[in-house]
């Protein structure tokens, strides 16, 4: 049993129906890809600054794919942080409210899991066009000549990764609303 400060672990298991368990494999699975991508960026930025300090050689383009990553990184992994519990958020008043005001607490929590729902559906539909932009006019970072990356690859990735969080906003929003019957 949890205590009232913490909200109830949310656990894949046997017990979740098979889309769900899909759906958690394929957030676990971007989370796994973005840090990968994390290791990768990290191996790139110490070989750039070895080629820059020993060499006076920087690796072209490193500044771009930096800024390119640090998104995709982030919606890559934020569906599966949100589902384990560890998004960044206040909750001291939640947490007293839990044990003092229950109703309220379950009130601000539906009311947060459904606007983070609502707000992510609305990025995921606006990052859309920006995607077929991008994959249609060829547009890249960098300069001519020097070093140039493609941005629909990114787009996508903000585009793909707003949907998973509304997606797993909107479970978080149902799971409180019906909770698991105890076994």
């Amino acid at each position: 049993m949890t205590s009232p400060e913490e909200p109830p672990a949310r656990h894949s298991g046997a017990s979740e129906p098979l889309i769900l368990r899909g759906f958690y494999a394929l957030a676990d699975g971007m989370n796994a890809a973005g840090t990968i991508w994390i290791f990768l960026l990290m191996l790139l930025i110490v070989a750039n600054i070895g080629g820059r300090g020993l060499f006076n050689a920087p690796i072209p383009g490193v500044t771009e794919l930096v800024s390119l990553s640090i998104v995709g990184i982030v919606f890559l992994q934020i569906a599966s942080t949100l589902r384990v519990g560890r998004l960044t958020r206040s909750d001291a008043a939640l947490a007293r409210w839990r044990q003092t005001r229950p109703a309220l607490a379950k009130a601000v929590e539906l009311t947060s899991f459904g606007l983070g729902a609502a707000l992510l559906a609305i990025l995921a539909h606006a990052s859309w066009p920006a995607f077929l932009r991008a994959w249609d006019h060829s547009e890249y970072v960098g300069a001519i000549g020097y070093f140039t990356a493609p941005t629909w690859p990114i787009r996508f990735v903000v585009f793909f990764g707003s949907v998973m969080l509304a997606l797993q906003f909107l479970i978080e929003f149902v799971r409180r609303v019906r909770p698991a019957p105890r076994a």
